[in-house]
């Protein structure tokens, strides 16, 4: 192999294997302690239907739909990666929109086509240029697409199409923006950014562009963060009236007013500091919205987590994961959880300087109902039946199952001396056949295991 190709495909290794990182879990349940065993890919786009119950995001040569009402994956689908070329054009990942009242689907990468989401297939294809970014308007007529430059001396080009017959409806250069932009619901205006870390000197990371669509004029900046990060990601209220940003160095995401370009609040919502997790070329972006009502803000940073907040209050409601295996897990501050099967498998449970695996206290945390519950923006106070307090005075045992011996005793075991406690035991499989129970179905002889 030429040293070029072999230093593109190392390059390209890179960029692959650094858009992973392992979610922080905010566990504020007195003394319980929530952790991830395994790392989850970094998206880049995500968007909110208009009723507010489902949620695309993109991923490494795929995007997902999500039902975030009852927290639940519906279906992943795979699209074309983009090319390759130069130092900063964003790889591999897939940037989503929803179209036309949640019913289809953009994605972006090597080009920006339409999906039907109860078909799973393309329908048409909107240009064949490449996305970094996308974002729709609230009546579904245009799409703002960022042709982001593969070159630190080229800038990226913002591109309005009119989404039903393609037309391009303007074009304008906006600096580095890496890709970070938004689109007003009524289409008129776009936000973006030059934060990342990426083309844009280090005094332009924060600052937040305000331009005029139909005319590609800039029409205000808004000092967003500091820091070497700057500005990760940016986005409209659904009124217009107001853009959030959040920002990579600083972890706040903040609420200015559209007209004047003040600050109305701010509040944490991450606190990696997006430091570590690198994509070729830069930091992986970030990517915020409010829900259609306004109530709720979703935030995706550089933990592969997406977490939920109340837009009023900055308080976390849920933290999605959707792991590399496809696997997932939704899971509220007070540690309930909702998950697909074996989806909580690397859910780890630390309480009272103790370690546990969550299935130890299954009972506790498995909870769909409440998390449906959190979700929707009710009390869950009375649906809670059983506390970590409780469980953990008695903890129940951990479980495996393991091949018996040839020669293996078939019969129950134990240490056989009354009152002497319960340190280890066996049990046959004709002993839980007898007592009803479900048993493991293998093809040889196997005993279930169980220690205190």
């Amino acid at each position: 192999m030429s040293r070029k190709p072999m230093l593109s495909f190392l390059l390209f290794a890179v960029s692959l294997s650094s858009c992973v990182a392992t979610p922080n879990l905010h566990i504020v349940n007195g003394e319980t302690q929530m952790t991830l065993s395994q790392s989850a890919p970094i998206s880049r786009g995500v968007d909110i239907s208009p009723d507010g119950n489902y949620l695309l995001t993109g991923g490494l040569n795929v995007f997902t739909h999500w039902d975030i009402s009852k927290g639940i994956l519906i279906k992943r689908y795979h699209a074309a990666l983009p090319q390759i070329m130069g130092t900063y054009l964003t790889t591999a990942i897939i940037p989503v929109a929803f179209f036309s009242n949640g019913k289809y689907a953009l994605s972006g990468g090597e080009d920006v086509k339409v999906w039907g989401l109860s078909s799973g297939t393309v329908i048409r294809t909107i240009t064949d240029g490449p996305a970094a970014s996308i974002g729709v308007s609230s009546d579904g007529r245009r799409v703002l697409m960022c042709d982001e430059s593969e070159w630190a001396f080229r800038e990226d080009k913002l591109i309005v199409y009119d989404a039903v017959n393609g037309t391009k409806i303007a074009e304008w250069e906006a600096g580095g923006s890496g890709g970070i932009i938004a689109l007003s619901p009524d289409g008129e205006y776009a936000l973006s950014s030059g934060g990342g870390g990426r083309k844009s000197i280090k005094e332009d990371r924060g600052v937040i562009h305000l331009w005029d669509v139909s005319s590609g004029a800039e029409l205000k900046t808004i000092q967003g963060h500091s820091g070497s990060v700057g500005t990760k990601a940016v986005a409209f209220s659904p009124d217009g009236r107001s853009i959030l940003s959040v920002g990579g160095s600083d972890g706040l995401a903040k609420l200015w007013d559209t007209a004047s370009g003040s600050l109305i609040r701010a509040f944490k919502v991450s606190d990696d500091r997006f430091v570590g997790i690198r994509r070729f070329g830069g930091i992986v972006n970030g990517w915020v919205a409010f829900t259609p009502d306004g109530k709720r803000i979703i935030y995706m940073g550089s933990d592969a987590s997406f977490r939920i907040f109340d837009a009023r209050t900055g308080d976390e409601i849920a933290t999605l994961v959707l792991f590399d295996d496809g696997k997932w897990l939704v899971v509220t501050p007070e540690g309930y959880y909702n998950a697909s099967e074996k989806g909580a498998h690397y859910l780890k449970v630390r309480y009272e300087e103790k370690d546990y695996g969550v299935d130890q206290f299954y009972d506790v945390f498995y909870r769909p109902d409440i998390v449906a519950e959190k979700l929707g923006g009710q009390d869950i106070s009375g649906l809670v039946s059983v506390t970590m307090k409780d469980a953990s005075k008695s903890p129940p045992p951990s479980v495996e199952f393991a091949t018996a011996p040839v020669d293996a005793d078939r019969s129950t075991e134990g240490p056989g001396r009354p009152g002497a406690g319960l340190g280890w035991f066996r049990v046959s499989l004709e002993f839980l056949s007898c007592c009803n129970l479900p048993c493991p179905r293998q093809s040889q002889p196997r005993h279930l295991l169980a220690q205190r």
